[in-house]
């Protein structure tokens, strides 16, 4: 069963590294399998990448980082996951999309140079006022040349939340955290989505792919015209509704001629049915059913979830 992937960006000193360490703890006193790791990674073009980013900017740093991001997936990421962890990476694509960009590279140019690097399953971007981020810099020390500029902290703020948009248009799913006055630690265990997407998501991507499998299965034995295939389908699950409505009345013995016909047990197959439909119907409609679901759903989340200092961040 592959993991979920959580990315966690922001700013020098808004809380990253300790948000990301709180989180991998409360997963796992929760049972899950987690990985924790960062960018640049440890790995040898990881370490060249760190060595260097003092000496090097623009393309021959962009191009670095990428190259250490596509080592890290093949030899870190992407086997843990498919172990089964959830793997939580401080720092990955939304850190590009600001400090290359302060390197003078456009976003487009960014993205095309990243385009074969995994999406995390959900992005949280961390954010601190001016003031709080230069002040905690201070305070902990600077690493590198991106920290040491005076400016930094104001115009990295709104480069990352230009970033969480982008990321929210590629259609991941993005949670904004201000650790203003909210610690890094109390963060990770606000009533946030993050916890919630990490602990229910691990299995989603299977899932996903054993529908696409089904839905070119449906495909190849249909013998209707497209269009009528994509209707049928969206329209069964008006007649599966039915089937929980029956299921429902039918356990409540609700029908005075027949009494009790079903059990609970009876609904909740209804009700995966009706899922199992919908998930067909939407991945007919689009090949980007899995991204578009979980965009949707981390909104609702964050509409209906939120905890202190979380704000929303997909329209």
């Amino acid at each position: 069963m592959t993991g979920a992937f959580i990315t966690i960006d922001g700013s020098g000193g808004s809380g990253k590294t300790t948000a990301a360490a709180a989180l991998a703890g409360i997963l796992r006193s929760r049972g899950r399998l987690v990985h924790l790791t960062a960018e640049p990674s440890g790995g040898p073009v990881g370490a060249l990448t760190r060595a260097l980013v003092n000496e090097v900017n623009g393309y021959t740093l962009a191009c670095l980082v990428a190259a250490d991001r596509h080592h890290h997936l093949n030899a870190e990421i992407r086997p843990k996951r498919a172990a089964g962890h959830v793997v939580i990476c401080d720092r990955y694509l939304a850190s590009t999309l600001v400090l290359q960009a302060r390197d003078g590279l456009t976003p487009s140019w960014l993205l095309t140079l990243n385009e074969a690097a995994d999406l995390p399953g959900l992005a949280v971007i961390l954010t601190a006022s001016p003031q709080v981020i230069t002040a905690r810099l201070d305070q902990r020390g600077r690493h590198d040349r991106f920290e040491h500029d005076p400016g930094a902290a104001a115009s990295e703020t709104a480069m990352f939340r230009d970033a969480a948009a982008t990321l929210a248009r590629l259609g991941v799913p993005v949670l904004q955290l201000d650790t203003t006055s909210l610690s890094p630690q109390q963060a990770a265990r606000s009533p946030t989505p993050w916890t919630r997407t990490a602990l229910a998501s691990r299995n989603m991507d299977d899932a996903w792919g054993t529908i696409k499998e089904i839905v070119t299965w449906l495909d190849d034995s249909s013998t209707l015209p497209p269009e009528t295939e994509k209707l049928l389908r969206i329209m069964k699950l008006t007649e599966e509704a039915g089937e929980v409505t029956q299921a429902v009345t039918g356990t409540l013995g609700q029908n005075p001629r027949k009494g009790i016909t079903h059990t609970w047990e009876d609904v909740q197959a209804e009700l995966c049915d009706v899922i199992f439909t919908a998930m067909v119907a939407l991945a007919t409609l689009t090949p980007d059913a899995h991204q578009i679901f979980d965009a949707h759903l981390a909104r609702v989340a964050e509409r209906s979830l939120s905890g202190p200092g979380a704000t929303a961040a997909i329209p």
